[in-house]
């Protein structure tokens, strides 16, 4: 009996500390469960994002293309940040983001839309991926989207006398053409192209060439002075570029008629000077009136020396303006230029130090007369 009874509460106490131990697992198990249900917790989507399909035609190495996308924003998020991702292929490398600074702009619909311009740099061409990275509006969390970059085929264009440049308008206007040397001469025109790649204008067969002061870029529309040196022979500067509207190669035809006076070579790249014409004039009638109040005044001797002394002062000035002559002395291994810009092509080096004739100026530059009578340029700060 005693048996029986130490084996009954032996039985009782161990089904007593299971009872225990089980409860104990079941509470440090329960924070645990709840941990697992925070972390499940999912946050409403607030930015989407997406690209507008591109135009149906032909896209050309060396042209500029508009990538438009459009992005939604709900539950007054924010816009924190845009990012562009280019993968490492030859295919992206083709490819250059001209505006990556673009604003997104809110439309009446309450949506953006953003215009991303990219120049197309080879045949083969990727896209970048565009990632987009809103805040919600209590600012306790993020959301991102992304639209991954298409591909692109361009179509690479050619030709012997293809002159790199694409266009929808393309016009030459004030052509001047001077004698560079004894073997070439030096063309010099404007143009003015529409939706171009004038910058990347590099004639063929031609090894002196380049735009005196860049291209500058307004509205559509690209404008620059170009220069180029020819053989003397040539008679016609003959190039083509791409009509984008026409969807052909145009011929641009540019006559050479060299302009013998070889001392005013590139004189007339620079507008004339009105103002200085204008004021010799003015000062002109100014002596003529103060010769005829002289006249007038003749009794009065004290006004007539006045303006008396006022008319040869006068007179004075502008034969001094008219007749002096300036000289500079260029300095050893100074550069002469042809145009007054930095990146002009350069005419020739000083091998030593030459006292020349100044015949004019321009910003930082003096329009020096150098031996044979030639006309070129020298900075400022390369004279004493």
């Amino acid at each position: 009996m005693r048996k029986i009874c130490f084996l009954f509460f032996l039985s009782l106490s161990i089904l007593l500390g299971i009872t225990e131990s089980s409860d104990v697992i079941q509470e440090d198990s329960a924070p645990i469960e709840n941990v697992d249900t925070q972390k499940d917790i999912s946050h409403p989507k607030i930015i989407y994002l997406r690209l507008l399909p591109l135009e149906k035609r032909d896209v050309y190495v060396g042209q500029t293309i508009e990538v438009k996308y459009s992005l939604l924003l709900f539950d007054n998020a924010s816009l924190l940040e845009s990012d562009f991702i280019f993968d490492d292929s030859k295919a992206s490398k083709n490819i250059e983001l001209l505006n990556p600074k673009s604003i997104w702009k809110r439309k009446a619909d309450g949506s953006y839309e953003n215009t991303f311009v990219y120049k197309i740099k080879g045949s083969n061409v990727n896209l970048p991926t565009l990632n987009i990275v809103a805040l919600s509006k209590d600012g306790t969390y993020s959301d991102v989207d992304s639209v991954k970059g298409i591909h692109i085929d361009a179509i690479e264009l050619g030709g012997e006398q293809y002159a790199k440049v694409l266009a929808k308008e393309f016009k030459v206007s004030q052509i001047k053409a001077k004698k560079y040397d004894d073997s070439n001469n030096i063309v010099i025109f404007q143009i003015s192209a529409i939706n171009s790649n004038l910058s990347d204008l590099k004639l063929p067969n031609i090894e002196k060439q380049g735009f005196s002061e860049g291209v500058v870029s307004k509205k559509g529309t690209q404008t620059g002075l170009f220069y180029c040196v020819v053989p003397a022979d040539e008679e016609t500067l003959s190039f083509t570029y791409f009509n984008l509207q026409k969807l052909s190669y145009e011929n641009v035809q540019i006559p050479i008629h060299i302009q013998t006076d070889r001392v005013s070579t590139q004189s007339d790249l620079e507008p004339k000077n009105n103002f200085l014409i204008f004021s010799n004039f003015v000062l002109l009638f100014i002596i003529l009136v103060g010769v005829a109040c002289i006249i007038i005044f003749r009794k009065y001797k004290k006004i007539v020396i006045f303006l008396g002394l006022i008319v040869l002062g006068l007179v004075a000035y502008i034969v001094y303006g008219v007749f002096s002559i300036t000289h500079i002395k260029v300095k050893k291994d100074a550069y002469v230029r042809i145009l007054p810009t930095q990146n002009s092509t350069i005419l020739q080096q000083m091998e030593a130090p030459l006292q020349v004739e100044v015949v004019g100026k321009h910003r930082d530059f003096y329009k020096i007369k150098i031996e044979d009578n030639r006309i070129g340029w020298v900075r400022k700060d390369e004279c004493e």
